[in-house]
């Protein structure tokens, strides 16, 4: 694409000049929590390895380095054409930008011993409670956030001297404005009627850039609002409220079911709760949202034993937003007194606050793209490449923040941005590892990729020689037209006699001559 995109495309040759090599041994790919990481926060690393080759490796040794350093080590058998994992558990001491490699004994290819991933750690996330019935106070364990607030900082309500990395702020619906939102990681509305128009607004200008937004209904949620006005959000519209509070209700529960969420995966190991324990009394029927491939479009995340969704998620621009379908306090079920809430509502929490946007992962042949603050606008931002160089680009104010967009980068390997003012920001390019197996390709799979890229395949140096003069030169044609006239005089010769003896006419002196 590169080269059909110059003015002047440049003629490209293959020319065969290797012998095959089959032995190769890659790390293919690394897995780790797609949910926020927090300073000290236990996380494993789980690197993939292949072998592409025949041989067999019995220690094949594998390193794990953070920022650098060497971490841990291991050592693994790896069979001829066999896959392996290596698992490594690590626990970042700072927050901020950082970088993990996975690498294995270097070989022919090293370019693919080397795996690397940017992971951003946060040592608090942020997250904004807005009450829509707060009671006499905010802090009233009888508003509506007060158990929100105790699940989410545990630690503080029980002043505990540890930390917690979540740091929850109630606000009523009605102080609720921009000014407020701060630094806010995910916005969390608990039984709010509805917004303003401007406060709307905001929390959709919030979420469209990479927040998080978590809702839980209640007796004041006005149903009209949420299915016109707040559509733009909502995941999916509200029904009717079943259930009934009456003494003797036996409620539903959640139904037990494999969680494939990321913020739900934690409950498919019973010994970390089940959600199946919860007794919901009365909550909003949603509609079940219809299926499709489009990524932003709503999923249910957990169903009710009825079968009515209970969690509801959907993408908005960069952001997600989870609906929930009964009440974040005791008053509609006895989620609260359930072990299972903490960890339900945390994890909640911690998986809108995930998305890390734009990517810091990327493939070869991605722009790299990083937001910045609007005060960083019109400065410059000091890009390193995996070379060493180093380049300078501008910041230029999109909306309200400022957006550094590079070129198309076409390099693997670690880039570093150094933002104005800021800390350096990470971000990792790594090469397809389909490119691993060095197997040759067919003369047949050769000759049909030269054909549609348009190149052409030598395989010997009189080959070339003989293509290049063709491409400098052109063809010898002189030849051919001095057959050609030949031909053509001895054709007007035959002719002249044919039609001569055909009039019976003599032939001219020069045939008689001839």
């Amino acid at each position: 694409q590169r080269i059909r995109g110059h003015s002047t495309a440049p003629n490209v040759t293959f020319w065969d000049v290797g012998q095959e090599v089959k032995e190769n041994v890659a790390v293919e790919s690394l897995d780790f929590t797609k949910l926020m990481v927090g300073v000290g926060q236990k996380i494993q690393i789980r690197a993939n390895l292949r072998n592409f080759g025949d041989a067999n490796h019995a220690d094949l040794r594998v390193t794990l380095k953070v920022d650098g350093k060497d971490k841990a080590a291991s050592q693994i058998a790896l069979g001829p054409r066999a896959k392996a994992q290596v698992l490594f558990t690590h626990a970042f001491d700072s927050a901020g930008s950082h970088v993990v490699e996975v690498s294995t004994e270097p070989d022919v290819l090293a370019a693919d011993n080397t795996f690397l991933a940017s992971i951003p750690v946060r040592d608090r996330i942020p997250v904004l409670l807005v009450d829509g019935a707060p009671g006499t106070s905010l802090d009233d364990i009888a508003s509506e956030t007060g158990y929100l607030q105790i699940a989410l900082s545990p630690f503080a309500a029980g002043k505990v001297p540890l930390s917690d990395l979540i740091e929850p702020r109630a606000v009523t619906a009605d102080a609720f404005n921009a000014k407020q939102l701060g630094d806010a990681a995910v916005v969390v509305l608990a039984n709010v009627r509805k917004l303003t128009p401007e406060q709307l607004r905001v929390v959709e200008d919030f979420v469209k850039n990479g927040g998080g937004l978590l809702v839980f209904p209640g007796d004041r949620t006005d149903v009209a609002w949420w299915n016109s006005t707040f559509a733009s959000l909502a995941p999916v519209p509200l029904a009717n409220i079943s259930g009934e509070l009456k003494e003797g209700a036996q409620g539903v529960g959640v139904a037990a079911q494999r969680f494939e969420n990321p913020a739900l995966e934690l409950f498919n190991d019973p010994r970390n709760g089940s959600m199946t324990e919860a007794a919901i009394k009365v909550w909003f029927k949603m509609r079940p949202p219809s299926a499709s491939s489009d990524p932003l479009a709503p999923v249910v995340l957990a169903r009710l034993n009825t079968g009515d969704p209970f969690l509801v998620e959907r993408g908005v621009g960069h952001g997600r937003v989870i609906a929930c379908a009964t009440a974040a306090d005791a008053d509609w079920s006895n989620l609260p007194a359930r072990p299972f809430y903490l960890p339900l509502v945390q994890r909640l929490c911690v998986h809108l606050a995930s998305t890390v946007h734009p990517p810091r992962n990327l493939d070869v042949g991605h722009a790299l793209v990083s937001f910045l603050p609007a005060t960083a606008a019109g400065k410059k931002a000091l890009l390193t490449g995996p070379d060493g160089t180093t380049m300078e680009v501008p910041v230029v104010k999109k909306e309200e923040r400022g957006v550094v967009e590079t070129q198309p980068l076409y390099q693997p390997g670690l880039y570093t941005l150094q933002p104005p003012g800021g800390q350096p920001l990470h971000y990792v390019v790594n090469a397809d590892r389909r490119e691993s197996d060095l197997a040759r390709l067919s003369d047949t799979e050769v000759g049909e990729f030269a054909k549609a890229h348009g190149v052409a395949v030598v395989h010997s140096a009189a080959e070339f020689r003989e293509m290049e003069h063709k491409q400098r030169f052109g063809q010898e044609l002189w030849k051919w037209v001095l057959l050609a006239l030949l031909a053509f005089i001895f054709l007007e010769l035959i002719l002249q006699r044919w039609f001569a003896r055909s009039r019976g006419a003599p032939l001219p002196q020069s045939a008689v001559k001839d």
